[in-house]
């Protein structure tokens, strides 16, 4: 999923400082003399479609300013990043990194205040002169307030000793004279400055989606009563006397307040707190729908979010509450599908709270949960498989997501924002809600055709195995069709080692790069894996609308969830000590509550199957001389039946000499070096009741 963050960046040849308020800001060096250069603080920030890091340098083009007065650059560099908490389905900003030779000064803590008494402002200025390069005279005062012809200086006052550090500026004509005030000045107008609802700014999430804003349940951050009761609390500042209703209502439409609150005078701290009772016995959850209607005249101010004018014409301000019960969390094991095996398991259940995790609460201890598959009769055709490796979350599944796939993909592999969506009972986006998570995987197996050789000086050998000599990072499979740059690759290369790299590019219709250089064997299986993710932003017909643009193929499975979904982190061991079974005991050791009842269930046909196991093998072997081969030396799974090995192609530079049914002596012929294979397939049973595995290769390597 794609997270959202926030960013304050500097530009090159500038360094980071920390005002005595806390905010961040730019300085450079200009040959001994300090200036001051503002900061560049961008929302939803992207660099190359990913989250920015601190010391992550872009270009800057386009709407974003690459200069100022004196001063210009083509290179910022991250000097800070915050997670993006705000609801408002405001547009990503994705930037293009830059591979300038970025010079970054060492950072410093600058403190404004010296500490000494100063008589005044033009004392106080005189002292730093030296490290500003703006105007810091008064020009006018008005009503006792000082007015300057530059915000950086009306920002400096307000953070000033003689300031009220509002951390704002206001902009004031006089005359027709455009000039600057520290904090807000707005003669005469009734002006809403802060909304709050149990500490969350409601006011900004208005503002910033123009009044549209719907609060969804599946958002991750909005306001939950515990189903204990609690209190809403709304706070108002205001400035010049505005007035106000506050309506506040139950999901049946009856008001919470015992009194109607009209035409309410709002002064700076304005609180009203009211009590919400514990949520009746038998119910799920609770809403509570919270409306601020301001009176004729009354405006919005909302300063310093990137808008050109902090006054804001009257709209009405709708928030919404949620109360829920305590959250029950269950844990379990289905029962395997194969033939001839039981399952035999009890079922885990732990009463949470809400939104909470549970190293926050008292009393909580690891759950522990065991699973025990045997073989229910005399069918030996039932196989244990021991997994490579075991990650809880690949095993089980989660009753509270919702699965969709993805009913509509580019021919060109274009990114999209809008997705057409459906579900294996044609059911499209109705149980899908704004500001849910979405993540996608997709797979893809292909078959390795050749390797294509970088040297073009080699002679060409048609009658040779020259699979060693090829180290390439450019292969020709058998299509690249929904292949794509930046998926994740693995494969077993020609030593027999597991590899995990990446594609680097696609070259045509059978060709691939990938990210580093590799000797692969002809007819290895190579998988491509892709994730991409990211939140609702908005439901259009049968399609969601993501908040960044994303590609993933037609018929990819979405999982969906809400922000507020319970997570569980725990392991799982497998123990096959007993000759007829397999015991697999889950320990979960940490829960974060969601908001829901959720069911977890062990996926048991993870670990038990009616095929028996074969896996490629890799051995060695001297010039002239023989190397033991054992088919299954690398086999991960176990049964009640002796397993044998059916040779399906002969290795063509040797001979074979059994020593067992799965053991043999291999005998390069006289003089080879170079790559020989047996392909293999493992089976029990005989005659008609045999069942085979999948087709395996024992590569050997002659030196």
């Amino acid at each position: 999923m794609q997270q959202k963050i926030n960013t304050i960046s500097c530009p090159c040849s500038s360094y980071a400082i920390t005002n005595t308020n806390g905010t961040v800001s730019c300085e450079r060096d200009n040959f001994g003399k300090i200036e001051y250069v503002a900061p560049v603080v961008l929302q939803n920030h992207l660099i190359n479609g990913s989250a920015p890091a601190v010391g992550d340098k872009w270009s800057c083009g386009g709407a974003i300013k690459c200069g100022s007065t004196g001063f210009s650059w083509n290179t910022l560099h991250v000097v800070s990043v915050s997670e993006n908490h705000n609801e408002s389905n405001s547009s990503l900003v994705n930037t293009t990194s830059s591979t300038s030779n970025c010079y970054v000064p060492k950072s410093s803590l600058r403190d404004y205040e010296t500490g000494e008494e100063l008589s005044g402002w033009d004392s106080y200025t005189k002292k730093i002169q030296a490290i500003v390069s703006y105007n810091t005279n008064i020009i006018k005062t008005v009503d006792g307030m000082p007015f300057f012809d530059n915000e950086e200086a009306a920002q400096l006052y307000d953070n000033s000793k003689f300031g009220k550090n509002t951390r704002e500026v206001s902009s004031y004509y006089d005359d027709g004279e455009l000039m600057f005030a520290p904090g807000k000045y707005y003669k005469d107008t009734s002006l809403i400055t802060r909304v709050t609802v149990n500490g969350k700014n409601i006011l900004k999430t208005a503002i910033k989606s123009d009044f549209r804003h719907q609060t969804s349940e599946a958002s991750s951050n909005k306001i939950v009563i515990p189903s204990k009761g609690g209190v809403i609390e709304i706070k108002i500042d205001g400035e010049n006397a505005p007035t106000i209703d506050i309506l506040v209502n139950d999901s049946s439409g009856c008001s919470v307040f015992k009194r109607k609150i009209k035409n309410e005078p709002i002064t700076k701290g304005y609180t009203i707190r009211q009590v919400i009772p514990a949520l009746p016995k038998g119910a799920s959850k609770e809403t509570y729908s919270i409306k601020i209607t301001p009176k004729a005249g009354v405006k919005y101010y909302l300063y310093g979010e990137g808008n050109a004018e902090p006054i804001t014409n009257v709209g009405i301000l709708e928030y919404k509450v949620w109360q829920y019960k305590e959250p029950t969390f269950t844990f379990n094991a289905n029962s395997s599908t194969i033939a001839g095996s039981a399952t035999t398991s009890t079922a885990k259940n732990i009463v949470g709270v809400v939104n909470k995790n549970s190293e926050n609460i008292d009393g909580f201890k690891p759950i522990v949960h065991t699973t025990t598959i045997t073989n229910s009769g005399e069918n030996n055709n039932t196989f244990y498989n021991l997994k490579d490796k075991l990650v809880l979350s690949d095993l089980i599944s989660d009753s509270s997501v919702i699965k969709k796939a993805i009913t509509n993909s580019p021919t060109s592999k274009e990114c999209m924002d809008l997705i057409e969506i459906v579900d294996s009972v044609d059911t499209n986006v109705g149980d899908i809600e704004v500001g849910m998570q979405f993540t996608g995987f997709y797979e893809e197996t292909k078959i390795l055709q050749r390797s294509i050789d970088l040297d073009p000086t080699k002679e060409p050998c048609d009658n040779c195995d020259r699979d060693l000599e090829v180290l390439t990072n450019k292969f020709e499979l058998e299509n690249t069709t929904e292949l794509v740059e930046g998926m994740s690759v693995s494969f077993i290369d020609a030593y027999g080692d597991n590899v995990v790299s990446q594609v680097e590019s696609v070259d045509s219709n059978v060709a691939i790069t990938l990210a580093q250089h590799y000797v692969i064997n002809e007819k290895t299986s190579i998988k491509f894996t892709y994730r991409n993710g990211g939140y609702v932003g908005e439901i259009v017909g049968n399609s969601i609308r993501t908040y960044s643009c994303m590609w993933l193929p037609k018929n990819t499975e979405l999982v969906f969830t809400k922000g507020n979904n319970t997570g569980i982190r725990g392991s799982v061991v497998v123990d096959k000590s007993g000759s007829g079974s397999m015991v697999i005991t889950t320990t979960i050791k940490n829960i974060n509550f969601g908001q829901e009842d959720v069911n977890f269930v062990l996926d048991v046909n993870e670990f038990v199957s009616n095929t028996p196991n074969a896996k490629d093998v890799t051995v060695e072997s001297p010039k002239n001389d023989s190397v033991v081969v054992d088919y299954l030396k690398n086999d991960n799974d176990y049964n009640f039946g002796a397993k044998s090995v059916e040779v399906v192609r002969a290795p063509k530079n040797g001979v074979l000499d059994t020593i067992s049914n799965t053991v043999v002596h291999y005998y390069p012929n006289e003089g080879f070096v170079g790559r020989d294979e047996i392909v293999f397939r493992s089976f029990t049973g005989s005659g008609e009741g045999k069942v085979y595995s999948e087709e395996k290769i024992v590569s050997i390597i002659v030196k």
